[in-house]
Formats: C-alpha cells, sequence, structure tokens
C-alpha cells in the first residue's frame, strides 16, 4: 500500500512492475472504460483481458472479463460465425493422357 492505494506485484515481464488493486465498486468501470471507450474498438476478451492484467488486478479478472464481452452487443454482432470444418479430401486417380480430366466431381452433392 502506497499513498492509501493498494497495489500487488505483477509478474508479466510486459506489464508494469506493480498492478492497482480494483475495489468491487469500480471494476465495472474499469471494464467499460476500457472495452466501450471508441479508441478500444471492443477487441474481445483475449486482448481485453492481456491489457487489463497488465495494470490492474482482482480476484477474479478472469471470469469478469470473459463475461463482460460474452454480453457485449457490439462484440456478438462482429464475432466471425463458427465455421462447420471442411469435408474428407479422397484420392484421385491420375489420368493416363494428359487433359483427359478437366473438372472434378463432388461426391457429396
Amino acid at each position: 500500500m502506497r499513498n492509501d492505494v493498494l497495489y500487488k506485484r505483477n509478474n508479466d515481464p510486459m506489464g508494469q512492475q506493480w498492478s492497482l488493486v480494483v475495489p468491487k465498486q469500480l471494476r465495472r468501470d474499469v471494464l467499460k472504460s476500457l472495452h466501450d471507450a471508441p479508441t478500444s474498438n471492443h477487441l474481445g476478451f483475449a486482448k481485453m483481458y492481456d491489457g487489463i492484467r497488465r495494470k490492474y488486478y482482482w480476484p477474479g479478472l478472469n471470469g469478469n472479463v470473459r463475461r463482460y464481452v460474452s454480453h457485449c452487443r457490439e462484440c456478438q454482432r462482429r464475432k466471425s460465425p463458427p465455421q462447420v470444418p471442411s469435408g474428407q479430401l479422397y484420392p484421385i486417380k491420375s489420368p493416363g493422357v494428359p487433359f483427359t480430366k478437366i473438372g472434378i466431381r463432388d461426391n457429396n452433392r
């Protein structure tokens, strides 16, 4: 504690040496200011969490950031949809004479 402010040692080599411990009543304000600001661009969970943990600390930070991002309408709107895994590839016999086969048929259709 320095000047009536609580700090915790930060072990992240890229972050500050000391992280500011955020009280419960200010945590939502920190999340909002770092996520909803025009310069933040709704970066998603991983980038937001990484940015916050370099400067701030509170118990349950990971879960709070994950919940905040998962409830953000803008993030959900921008998130790319889950993609169906591509089908299996099948070996193709090579033609005996060049240019006898000019296309590939899709067996799944």
